[in-house]
């Protein structure tokens, strides 16, 4: 997934729904020849965002407001980023703190 999605994404997960305003605005899309944003066709394809759905037409057909909501399998996506960030970024900090600690103790040592 490309940076842009993923922004895209992660600003969904914190608001759960998006306008097209929004959506728009935080990919700087401008519509032009493609109607459909790319980054969010993204989310689509992978089943992180689902068009917000306000009523049907006659025929039965879904009629969308043009804003996107985060599906499960978003939600599921942004915490695993979150939780794997935590798991690479845990032992690095621990071993940080240990080799503060150590380097304070050994100066403390040298000037008694």
């Amino acid at each position: 997934m490309d940076k842009l999605s993923l922004k895209l994404l992660k600003k969904l997960y914190k608001q759960n729904i998006l306008s097209r305003d929004e959506i728009n605005r935080i990919t700087m899309f401008t519509s032009g020849e493609h109607y459909l944003n790319p980054n969010e066709h993204v989310l689509y394809q992978n089943g992180f965002a689902e068009e917000v759905v306000v009523g049907q037409d006659p025929d039965g057909y879904p009629i969308g407001d043009g804003s996107i909501r985060i599906t499960l399998p978003g939600k599921s996506y942004i915490e695993s980023l979150r939780k794997e960030a935590f798991n690479n970024n845990y032992p690095k900090a621990i071993s940080t703190l240990a080799l503060l600690v150590s380097a304070v103790s050994l100066i403390i040592s040298l000037y008694k």
